[in-house]
């Protein structure tokens, strides 16, 4: 299979085989500069969930999310 596909390359010259290497590789850069990009500015906005800062939770204390919702739930 890969003797298969070196013959194939046969067909392109080095220079064009070295531009489209090269055009592949700029190509790969700029989506991993633009996902870069767009995951800074995401945690700048604060819209990431792994970056919110929560209050230290209060000993003792019940928080909504602990709550029993039976205690509430009519008879």
């Amino acid at each position: 299979m890969v003797r298969e596909f070196l013959l194939y390359l046969r067909v392109f010259t080095r220079w064009e085989v070295l531009l489209m290497t090269a055009v592949f590789f700029v190509g790969f850069l700029i989506i991993l500069y633009l996902a870069a990009v767009n995951r800074h500015s995401k945690v700048i906005r604060g819209k990431l969930p792994e970056f919110e800062e929560k209050p230290a939770p209060t000993p003792g204390k019940v928080t909504p999310d602990q709550e029993d919702i039976t205690q509430n739930a009519p008879e």
